[in-house]
């Protein structure tokens, strides 16, 4: 297995004089995919509120981020940062803010996390499973969670809350008692404990009001500045790894950037001198301090890094880039590797994402935390059965299309503007008219051509677009109607074309959102459809020009499938984010919760066998548990398959009654069953990056070249002798996909620092 691979163009001077004249040689960086392991992110929508790196990382590669994006995960690494997979949690509406790792990780696989609406939940078999640990959430953010260090024998951990103070369990978390004397009700920003708390039970706590100790374990709490320091928002708190024999303690200032002190909190120095932006949000030290005198200090525009106990502060920004403009905040905490004295591996957490630098931060790498193998949404050719045609849409590798039922699968984003595709939808008559449509943040795309080429529809050129879900006429050949749905701040939440997708007529609704659309099967006389929302259930009677409500009031409804005989038996199958599977036999009117076996409320999808109305079989595919089968219309559940893992779209082939397949879009990837759910085969594993990802490193010689053919409609070029890019990997097989031109040049291939090859 490879880690890093670099590509470097090069070529005897002369000889490119000789043969291009003026011109030096250029090289055409296009599209890479690899066949392995998976992930990536897409900026500036991978912001990380949490890290935590495990106590046995030198060994283990284990660590831990909160990724708060359109839903929320925590996130899983076992090979250092290079691939990761979500940790299950089953609270679909809250955001965490702060995770934190028991110092006996390795051993007894403790975590607890909180979140910004005050729970806290705890893990005991290294975030497979969590466990709310609060019966009444605290109604406040739970800033920083802090164990003891000998957590393993005292099962003592302190929170920090935004209003409300700090509270304190030593039973692991099961019951929990205020410890707010002297502190009141302040905000705690983050809390320390001393080395030593099991002789000298001391912690200390930054708060909007400063600095606070406690020598009594969280009893009664004091502020023992006397000298050196104004008073200031303190946000942060870190202690010498030595802090029993040396009483260092650094403390982090909201604009005034870092204060020492080397008498336990007494006497303060500023130490501040050099530092770009004072508006500190994380002050950490070296877990080797006592020796490196090292420390690090992320503010909100810059990271920077000390090794003479902040005396000194050098600005460690390499490979780091502002990206987004919602936020002026944009680096918040850092991680160690325990060895770091060693390894010098160093994570760093932020709006943008996680960077890693193994190099003594040198540079800063950003690791792929968001899965480029997401799978939004999957579609399925009528004759599938026949012509073996499937089409994946990803999050961030465009659309895969296979065409001999999942065996194998080509990239098709030829033209395709937006790699970051939320929904993907065929035409009933695919094997005659080769229409495909995609929704993305660029709005929609259409190809005429089964995918092998994309035209950008120009939605509404004075409004705001993003489509996040689509639905086709059933009878669309002669109809040409389709709608979509828009998830983006513009004016109208849906979009109804006519003619094929040429021209779109915009329509507002009382909700915010469509993320799921369908037609009714007899659409042609009863002008139908059906919208599942944020704001519950909507149905048009009218071909899309009112919408009425149908009930489950403000449920996000994520999932919708009718029944085949939907004109007669009125059966309507609903999947909420929230509270699992509804189901309606009266077209709408009333709805009943059926989710009797289903052990995860969250469901992403909701789909139908071809043949409902004899064999009563659905599925339903949820955030952390796989896929659900009912045989008997949705009265109960079983399980049937891909347990822990997060599905976020089905599709049914239409020959399910006699070749029993069924396809999972999932987190990495998609999977396949052609025996009724018995079993599964991960069949798309491919991960594909555009030369646009921001996880290729190009040094300054690249330029944008904009090319309607190529992947995304761009590629990047370099032609000066010198032009790096490279990229962390992690997999077994690497192709690099790209054009060929007479003036064109060749590029050396490097894996882990080793020559492997060139590619003319």
């Amino acid at each position: 297995m490879f880690r890093y691979v670099a590509i470097i163009p090069y070529a005897l001077v002369r000889a490119v004089s000789v043969r291009i004249g003026k011109a030096a040689l250029v090289i055409l960086l296009c599209v890479f995919a690899l066949f392995g392991t998976d992930a990536a992110a897409h900026s500036p929508h991978d912001k990380i509120t949490g890290l935590a790196v495990s106590p046995g990382f030198e060994t283990d590669q284990t660590l831990f981020c909160t990724l708060v994006h359109y839903t929320t995960f925590i996130l899983k690494s076992e090979d250092g940062g290079l691939t990761w997979q979500p940790s299950q949690i089953d609270f679909p509406h809250l955001h965490p803010s702060c995770l934190v790792l028991s110092p006996d990780f390795v051993l007894d696989g403790v975590a607890f996390l909180g979140t910004d609406q005050g729970h806290v939940f705890k893990s005991t078999d290294s975030g497979s499973s969590w466990e709310s640990m609060v019966a009444q959430p605290l109604e406040t953010t739970i800033n920083h969670i802090a164990l003891s260090p000998v957590y393993n024998t005292d099962q003592t951990l302190f929170v920090a809350s935004s209003g409300v103070g700090i509270f304190k369990s030593t039973d692991g978390g099961t019951t929990w008692i205020t410890c707010n004397t002297g502190l009141g009700d302040l905000r705690v920003n983050e809390i320390a404990i001393s080395p030593a708390f099991d002789t000298d039970q001391t912690l200390f706590a930054a708060t909007e009001h400063g600095f606070y100790k406690s020598t009594d374990s969280g009893a009664t709490w004091f502020n023992p500045l006397t000298s050196g320091a104004k008073q200031f928002i303190a946000t942060s708190v870190a202690l010498s790894p030595t802090f029993d024999v040396d009483q260092i303690v650094y403390v982090g200032a909201r604009y005034w950037g870092v204060f020492r002190s080397d008498d336990g909190g007494s006497n303060w120095i500023w130490r501040g001198a050099g530092l770009s932006d004072l508006d500190t949000n994380c002050v950490m030290l070296s877990p080797s301090f006592d020796t490196d005198q090292t420390l690090f200090l992320a503010t909100r525009e810059a990271v920077h890094k000390s090794t003479d106990a902040g005396t000194n502060w050098t600005p460690i920004e390499q490979g780091l880039a502002v990206k987004a403009t919602q936020t002026n905040d944009h680096y918040w905490t850092f991680g160690f590797s325990p060895a770091f004295a060693t390894d010098q591996t160093v994570f760093l957490a932020g709006w943008e994402g996680v960077h890693k630098s193994r190099d003594d931060t040198t540079a800063w790498r950003q690791l792929n935390v968001f899965s480029q193998r997401f799978v939004r949404g999957l579609a399925i050719s009528p004759e599938y059965g026949t012509d073996g045609t499937v089409f994946a849409a990803t999050y961030g590798g465009g659309v895969y299309r296979s065409e001999d039922h999942g065996d194998t699968w080509l990239s098709r984003c030829t033209g395709l503007e937006g790699i970051y595709v939320a929904a993907i939808e065929v035409s009933p008559e695919l094997p005659t008219d080769s229409t495909v449509f995609v929704g993305n943040s660029k709005g929609l795309e259409r190809s005429t051509i089964a995918g092998n080429s994309w035209n950008l529809i120009d939605v509404n050129p004075n409004d705001s677009v993003y489509i996040r879900s689509l639905a086709i006429s059933p009878d669309f050949a002669s109809d040409r109607t389709l709608i979509g749905g828009n998830g983006s701040e513009g004016t109208y939440e849906l979009y109804l074309s006519t003619d094929g997708g040429t021209t779109f007529d915009p329509i507002a609704a009382d909700f915010d959102g469509a993320y799921s659309l369908q037609f009714s099967p007899n659409w042609s006389t009863d002008q139908t459809i059906y919208a599942g929302t944020n704001k519950g259930i909507y149905r048009t009677l009218d071909g899309s020009t009112t919408w009425d409500f149908l009930g489950l009031t403000d449920e996000d409804i994520l999932g919708l499938a009718l029944s085949p005989a939907y004109p007669t038996d009125g059966i309507v199958f609903v999947g909420s984010r929230e509270t699992g599977v509804y189901r309606s036999t009266d077209f709408g009117a009333t709805w009943d919760s059926i989710s009797n076996g289903i052990t995860d409320p969250v469901i992403e999808s909701v789909r139908v066998s071809p043949d409902f109305p004899t064999d009563g079989t659905l599925f339903a595919a949820t955030k952390t548990r796989g896929v659900f089968m009912s045989t008997d219309s949705g009265d109960t559940w079983t399980n049937a398959g891909l347990e822990g893992k997060f599905v976020r779209h089905l599709v049914v082939s239409p020959e399910y009654t006699t070749d029993q397949t069924l396809y999972a879009g999932s987190w990495d990837g998609v999977y396949r069953t052609e025996d009724n759910c018995a079993t599964w085969e991960r069949v798309l594993r491919l991960h594909r990056w555009d030369d646009q990802s921001e996880y290729i490193e190009k040094n300054s010689y690249w330029t944008v070249y904009r090319d309607p053919l190529a992947s995304a409609r761009r590629l990047v070029y370099a032609n000066e002798y010198g032009a790096r890019a490279g990229m962390m990997i992690s997999g077994e097989t690497f192709k690099w996909i790209g054009a060929k031109a007479p003036f064109a040049g060749i590029a050396r291939i490097y894996i882990d620092g080793v020559h492997q090859t060139d590619v003319d």
